[in-house]
């Protein structure tokens, strides 16, 4: 959601007009209202795949996600529907496809559609240069072939990365600096004696609450999108949780000592443009966080490890060695990448 009004942001800032947003969505899950105050276009709901998280709320349930999916089939054949009468009604000149694997069927399945971009980190994993943490052979090939899915009617495939690689011209594919928000750009960074945590599922804050009961001097500012927390949650003594809110996290960024997230890749590449250290934790069963994390550690963003661990992160800290000057830069270029880009395929 931050990457599509990033790109919005930068696009309409070349002349371009976003005339609507498709959004799939799911009932695990509430659309934050950010995202919706900030896009500024009408947006178009449909019912699309999500993962089913295990009971206590921190995985993936492979088989309950299998499971739910192919109950929902009859919903997901309306939503292709849903996607066909939004593209003939707005006429729009390129479609942009935010890894949805509906998006990339609707695609392969209407060749006389405009034109579309898939953009996502996750296309990076196809290319040579990408390195690999271990995995089990039939994981990484499953993981694989769910890219390739969401890549279907594609004509170009725009890798986000946290570095620059070179690009795949015979593959359509080219990598690109991460879409960050321009709010982000305008921040002066401090250090306040917090550290900020991120859960992609609302079950981890629970693992956070136990490695900060062991240091209970350590004051921590979480953000989750628990459907129906309040906007501030008490967990305990010096751990407070927010509803997700992007005004607030961006803030909390730019002041906290240092992250402690789930291994996704838009919070990492925030924390590393202001020069923050990151501990990653890979959501259990969700092969491609544990991706990120690698990556993401070899590119300097900081430590990974497969549980939450409070202790070791404090003391990285102090060795931690930013290098958010060359992340910036590498960021900033995207102002002439993309709309070049965007540029070369309308013409």
């Amino acid at each position: 959601m931050t990457q599509a009004i990033s790109l919005r942001q930068m696009l309409e800032g070349q002349g371009h007009h976003v005339c609507a947003v498709c959004m799939g969505r799911s009932r695990a899950r509430a659309v934050p209202q950010f995202f919706l105050d900030k896009m500024g276009s009408p947006i178009i709901f449909y019912e699309s795949p999500n993962f089913k998280t295990d009971p206590g709320r921190r995985g993936i349930s492979i088989v309950g996600t299998a499971l739910e999916n192919l109950k929902r089939l009859p919903l997901f054949a309306r939503s292709l529907r849903t996607l066909n009468r939004t593209v003939r009604s707005y006429k729009p000149d390129m479609l942009v496809n935010f890894f949805d694997p509906l998006a990339a069927i609707y695609g392969a399945m209407h060749p006389s559609k405009p034109k579309m971009v898939c953009i996502a980190h996750q296309y990076l994993l196809l290319h040579p240069g990408f390195v690999f943490p271990k995995l089990n052979t039939l994981a990484r090939l499953a993981m694989l072939a769910f890219i390739k899915l969401c890549a279907l009617g594609a004509n170009r495939l725009l890798a986000l990365s946290f570095r620059k690689m070179p690009d795949l011209r015979e593959a359509r594919l080219v990598v690109v600096p991460p879409l960050l928000r321009r709010e982000i750009k305008g921040m002066t960074p401090v250090t306040e004696d917090f550290i900020l945590a991120y859960v992609l599922n609302d079950g981890y804050a629970d693992d956070l609450a136990a490695q900060q009961r062991q240091r209970p001097d350590v004051k921590m500012l979480g953000f989750w999108d628990r459907k129906g927390a309040a906007d501030v949650t008490e967990l305990q003594k010096n751990l407070v949780f927010r509803r997700l809110n992007d005004v607030a996290f961006l803030d909390a960024m730019s002041r906290c000592r240092g992250l402690m997230t789930t291994a996704g890749f838009e919070s990492v590449c925030e924390a590393m443009y202001l020069g923050k250290p990151v501990y990653m934790m890979p959501a259990n069963r969700q092969i491609e966080q544990h991706c990120n994390a690698v990556d993401a550690s070899l590119s300097g963003a900081g430590i990974w490890g497969f549980d939450f661990d409070l202790k070791r992160f404090l003391e990285y800290l102090p060795r931690h060695r930013s290098k958010s000057e060359e992340f910036r830069s590498w960021v900033d270029s995207g102002e002439k990448i993309y709309p070049e880009l965007f540029a070369d395929l309308i013409s």
